[in-house]
């Protein structure tokens, strides 16, 4: 999981959301209005919905592209879950909930790294051990 999670206003133009997530060298954004998260806006949504189709990044409003359709996961949530969220949903970004607010993004790169946390303590000694696959998503933090 990453975090802090970064985040912009709705009202925000399109190149102001691709400069932070440069700046950040993160591929998506939680967008807010105030506190409330209301939506999410990738890397992709900005290829698709401004980019290739020459829409002006300077004019087009982040509310205008970002995915309204929020799927979240709780960060006590455990990987096996996790993974099927995204496989189900076909996304890549998973904002990671706590006590009602957004806490961090999971990806499938997060998922890959744990996953080799987890092979590594299967093998205890010379007997082969169950892998413990209740490894939790907030276990393993990368902090910005």
């Amino acid at each position: 999981m990453s975090s802090p999670v970064i985040a912009i206003d709705s009202s925000k133009s399109v190149r102001e959301a691709a400069k932070l997530m440069t700046m950040h060298s993160i591929g998506c954004l939680v967008v807010k209005e105030g506190e409330d998260m209301v939506g999410i806006i990738t890397e992709r949504d900005l290829l698709k919905k401004v980019a290739a189709v020459s829409r002006n990044p300077d004019e087009t409003k982040v509310s205008e592209v970002m995915s309204t359709e929020i799927i979240t996961v709780e960060a006590r949530a455990d990987l096996l879950k996790v993974n099927d969220l995204l496989y189900e949903h076909k996304i890549r970004r998973l904002p990671v909930v706590a006590n009602g607010k957004v806490v961090g993004i999971i990806t499938p790169r997060n998922i890959m790294k744990n996953l080799r946390h987890i092979r590594s303590r299967r093998f205890v000694g010379k007997e082969y051990a169950q892998p413990d696959y209740n490894w939790h998503i907030t276990e393993n933090v990368r902090r910005e």
